[in-house]
């Protein structure tokens, strides 16, 4: 993994300097692909972000200027933008405030009680622990967090407030990367505004509206991107096909843009019989996974499933014999009293995974 990270890197700089832009931006977006899902301990909205970032860069025009490849002659030096890749990157990011706002109309976070456990940590700060530790300041952050999601774009969009907009995003991001310490996002949130200062430049020769033009490449842009953005506002609706609260169940809930919704405590363990129902052992994953490994384990019902179907697997193997595998544990949401999640009389051996279908073996939240 060292090894695959520094060719990332690597390929990260020749994109930096675009130097063979086309080769090593795709090269990049497939390696964060296989990153994103590689693991899923760790899950963050920041890096499937960064995922669909990295494939529209190994398609946008961005070697053209100010590069290794115009410098020497690889790639034709161009000082036109065309109108589609500033609505892409803009179109992506209004997906992405819209319905992070959207899921902020959540009792949690319009009562202040997710924000109040977020601050809590923090309590002991050197400097703010006294704000941080104010119930009016965590409301009063939450409803400016819900309504700086909704209306971000809009203002940016617009001439008159875009200067304001700008000084408003930079100072949201900056204190949600030194209160929250949420990585690379916010300096992230924080460039792409610049898509919005873009100046399109005309040209006589390169017509810019994606709505004209009957070449094979504005065909396939005039189809690539409305199908791209479409997709993009379908996949954060998928958690209304299921029933129950998504935050509790996680049916639909990577890839929606739901950032900063909840947290999850609690235990799991294994129960391992065999056919006959004899008990055969108690399963403590604490016994081979790390702390912040169990405590992911035990609020994904999906992760449930798949160290069931594990260790089914390893008793056929090694032993030759089927077994039935149970799910006993509690799981705490927003530091509510802990409930079971999953149903503990269900043989989870004999379940199979099925994404577009509610699993029947997730018990309900009862608040």
């Amino acid at each position: 993994m060292y090894i695959f990270f520094s060719l990332m890197a690597l390929a990260a700089l020749m994109v930096m300097i675009g130097y063979r832009y086309r080769f090593c931006s795709l090269v990049m977006a497939c390696m964060w692909t296989i990153i994103y899902l590689m693991q899923k301990m760790d899950y963050n909205n920041h890096y499937y972000l960064m995922v669909l970032l990295c494939w529209m860069m190994a398609f946008v025009p961005a070697h053209h200027r100010f590069s290794v490849d115009a410098h020497s002659g690889f790639a034709e030096q161009k000082n036109v933008c065309r109108q589609w890749v500033p609505i892409l990157f803009i179109g992506l990011l209004a997906i992405m405030y819209v319905f992070a706002g959207i899921s902020k109309f959540d009792p949690d976070w319009l009562s202040g009680r997710f924000l109040e456990i977020m601050f809590s940590r923090y309590r002991n700060h050197t400097f703010l622990s006294g704000i941080y530790s104010n119930s009016g300041f965590a409301l009063l952050i939450s409803y400016a967090g819900l309504l700086f999601d909704l209306l971000i774009v809009p203002a940016l969009l617009w001439k008159k407030t875009r200067n304001a907009a700008f000084l408003l995003s930079c100072c949201f991001h900056l204190f949600n990367s030194y209160t929250f310490h949420v990585g690379i996002f916010p300096y992230l949130g924080i460039a792409l505004n610049l898509f919005f200062y873009m100046p399109i430049q005309t040209s006589l020769k390169e017509p810019q509206s994606i709505t004209t033009g009957h070449t094979p490449y504005q065909r396939l842009i005039r189809i690539a991107l409305p199908l791209f953005l479409t997709i993009q506002l379908l996949l954060p609706l998928r958690h209304f096909i299921f029933p129950g609260n998504v935050f509790w169940t996680d049916e639909g809930y990577r890839m929606s843009w739901k950032m900063m919704g909840r947290t999850k405590s609690g235990w799991v363990k294994f129960k391992v019989t065999d056919a006959e129902g004899r008990l055969k052992e108690y399963i403590d994953p604490a016994k081979e996974l790390s702390t912040t490994h169990c405590m992911w384990l035990a609020g994904s019902p999906d992760m449930i499933w798949q160290y069931a179907q594990r260790t089914k697997k390893k008793y056929q193997d090694t032993n030759n014999m089927r077994v039935k595998v149970f799910a006993v544990g509690e799981v705490s949401l927003n530091r509510r009293k802990p409930q079971p999640l999953i149903d503990s009389t269900i043989n989870l051996a004999e379940q199979t995974w099925q994404p577009f279908r509610h699993s029947a073996w997730i018990l309900p939240f009862h608040r």
